[in-house]
C-alpha cells in the first residue's frame, strides 16, 4: 500500500478457509502459537498461560481446539477390538497421555514407537550428544503408566525421525489416521503453530 500509517488499533483481515469437517469427514484443527502473537499479548496482559489468574483462558485460545481435537479423536477407540497405533517424536505432554492411559484401561490396543535414542559420546565432537527427547519421554510414559505399551526406537541415526501419526484401527482394520505438525508437546499445543 502506499503510505502506510502507524496506528493504535490492529488491523483485522477475513479470509475464508476450507471447512473443518471436510465431506468425507476429515478434519483440520490448526491451533494459535503464542510466537509473535499480538492478539495473546492482548488477551492475556502479557501473562504466561500458566498464570493461575488466567485460569484455562490462555490455554483453550492457544489451543483453538487442537489439543480437544487429538483427545476426541483418541477417544473414538472404544475398548476391545479397538487399537491406537501410534509413532511419535515427542510425546511427553501428560493430558494427551491419559487419555491414550484411559482408554488402555477400558481395552483398547495402545502401542506407542517412540523416539528413545539415548547419549552417546562422540569421539570427533569429544562431547555426550544428547540426540533426542529419550529423558523426558521416557519419564512421561512412566508417569501416564504407558511404559509397557512402548517400543523404544533407540538406534542411533544422523538424522530426526519427526514422526507424529496415530493409526486408529477397529477389528486389525484401519479406520482413520491423525497426523500433522503437532508433537505431543506443551510448546507443540501452545507455543508454536501447528496443525493436526
Amino acid at each position: 500500500p502506499q503510505g502506510p500509517q502507524l496506528g493504535d488499533g490492529r488491523v483485522q483481515v477475513s479470509i475464508e478457509t476450507e471447512a473443518l469437517v471436510g465431506p468425507d469427514g476429515s478434519e483440520v484443527h490448526f491451533n494459535r502459537g503464542t510466537a509473535g502473537s499480538q492478539e495473546y499479548r492482548e488477551l492475556t496482559g502479557g501473562k504466561a498461560p500458566w498464570d493461575r489468574s488466567l485460569g484455562d483462558t490462555a490455554w483453550q485460545w492457544l489451543s483453538n481446539g487442537l489439543e480437544e481435537a487429538l483427545a476426541a479423536f483418541i477417544r473414538r477407540a472404544e475398548g476391545p477390538g479397538w487399537a491406537l497405533k501410534a509413532c511419535l517424536y515427542e510425546c511427553h505432554y501428560i493430558p494427551i497421555l491419559e487419555v491414550l492411559a484411559a482408554v488402555q484401561k477400558q481395552g483398547v490396543d495402545v502401542k506407542i514407537v517412540m523416539d528413545s535414542k539415548d547419549p552417546y559420546y562422540s569421539k570427533q565432537k569429544r562431547v555426550i550428544v544428547h540426540t533426542g527427547p529419550h529423558v523426558m519421554n521416557t519419564a512421561a510414559m512412566q508417569l501416564a503408566g504407558l511404559q509397557d505399551h512402548c517400543i523404544r526406537r533407540t538406534k542411533a541415526t544422523n538424522s530426526v525421525s519427526h514422526n507424529k501419526f496415530i493409526i486408529l484401527q477397529h477389528n486389525g482394520e484401519p479406520k482413520a489416521v491423525w497426523t500433522g505438525s503437532t508433537n505431543l508437546t506443551a510448546g507443540a499445543f501452545f507455543g508454536q503453530w501447528n496443525v493436526g
